[in-house]
């Protein structure tokens, strides 16, 4: 079940932006300057947040429930991350963040691939799989902060 909303979501925010749909009382939303900041900044904790409940995971004081109760967290924000990601902008962007866009959502399809622990059954596919899906979420920790560097130093 958890796939088939992610494929929604991340296939609904690419027509909107290939076909130009645009939602007008959101597109107003975005020309606030405080409102792209601060959404900015929701889209920001949120892609943190991932990395902390993910991090749990390690915690060996956590009981095997408790970092599967984090495990389905991170999969469920991951998969409603494309919501967040619109409410901020309703376009990819150009140079950097184009690039951030790109490797956002190629991050979020990685994700939607092992929704459902697919990869979990097939350890070579998921060795690859999750190192794929943590070099490009570091990478878009990176790319965020030069993208907030970038949007403070210049205003």
């Amino acid at each position: 079940m958890k796939y088939v909303i992610g494929y929604f979501l991340f296939v609904l925010y690419f027509l909107q932006e290939l076909l130009n749909i645009k939602i007008e009382y959101i597109e107003n939303l975005q020309s606030i300057e405080s409102y792209k900041k601060w959404s900015g900044l929701v889209l920001l904790l949120l892609i943190l947040g991932q990395w902390l409940v993910s991090l749990n995971r390690t915690n060996k004081l956590l009981k095997n429930t408790t970092k599967e109760k984090f495990i389905e967290i991170h999969k469920w924000i991951g998969l409603l991350l494309p919501i967040a990601f619109y409410m901020h902008s309703s376009n990819f962007g150009f140079g950097i963040l184009l690039l951030l866009s790109i490797v956002f959502f190629v991050n979020i399809l990685l994700g939607i691939i092992n929704s459902e622990n697919i990869l979990d059954k097939k350890p070579k596919f998921y060795n690859i799989w999750l190192m794929l899906h943590i070099v490009l979420s570091v990478l878009i920790v990176a790319l965020s902060i030069n993208h907030l560097w970038q949007v403070f130093y210049y205003n």
